[in-house]
């Protein structure tokens, strides 16, 4: 990336990186979003104590995608 822009290749610069956003998000977001929808039944599994981090893994699950989306940043 920084070899494309140091050789003033921004339109290549900026394909790579809306490529590599693309292919972050292929396998990251099918997870991010099943952990969202999820989270109550999931947590479920590992005991009644932890069902109350349903609201920490939805929170925490709303950022991986956000962050997945604005590339690597």
């Amino acid at each position: 990336m920084s070899g494309l822009l140091a050789s003033g290749e921004e339109q290549r610069a900026r394909s790579v990186y809306r490529e590599g956003t693309e292919w972050s998000m292929i396998p990251s977001w099918p997870i991010y979003l099943t952990l969202a929808v999820f989270a109550p039944f999931l947590l479920r599994a590992f005991g009644p104590g932890f069902e109350s981090g349903q609201t920490a893994l939805l929170i925490l699950s709303v950022a991986g995608l956000l962050a997945t989306t604005t590339g690597p940043c």
